[in-house]
């Protein structure tokens, strides 16, 4: 593929990945997965990268932080969402009382899972463009246990 294609590819990654990942509530959230410490600026680093600095390499770096970013969201935070955004029936004790909050916590909580795929498959797109072959994640995570 042309480089045109592959920035449009990275473009679209950056777009998704900012709006709804590099937020003050998210990186809170993201506290209580076990992820690198520095993961999250990393993959900001990169993808703050202009056109004209992104080499094959840093390609094969940056999607490979965003496979793994991916994949411990969907294994550690996606299905605790609820209860620790304050949302879940499961948990009447810790359930929020305002009103407002309860809301927009909830709509995070059903928001999310989505906005996971979409940046997921767009990384997909950014690697299969880019021709990238990543080393596969680990198939085991570290277990985890929050308190």
């Amino acid at each position: 593929m042309n480089s045109d294609e592959i920035y449009s590819r990275f473009s679209a990654v950056r777009e998704q990945y900012m709006s709804c990942f590099d937020q003050t509530w998210f990186r809170i959230l993201a506290e209580e997965c076990p992820m690198e410490r520095g993961l999250q600026g990393e993959i900001r680093l990169f993808l703050d990268s202009p056109r004209d600095e992104l080499e094959k390499k840093d390609l094969l770096y940056g999607v490979s932080n965003l496979e793994h970013f991916v994949r411990i969201i969907e294994a550690y935070l996606l299905p605790n969402i609820k209860e620790l955004l304050g949302v879940s029936g499961l948990r009447p004790d810790r359930r929020l009382k305002n009103r407002d909050q309860y809301v927009h916590h909830r709509l995070l909580a059903e928001v999310l899972p989505y906005n996971v795929s979409v940046l997921k498959s767009r990384v997909g797109e950014l690697k299969k463009a880019a021709g990238t072959c990543t080393p596969p994640v680990l198939p085991e995570l570290p277990e985890y246990r929050s308190a």
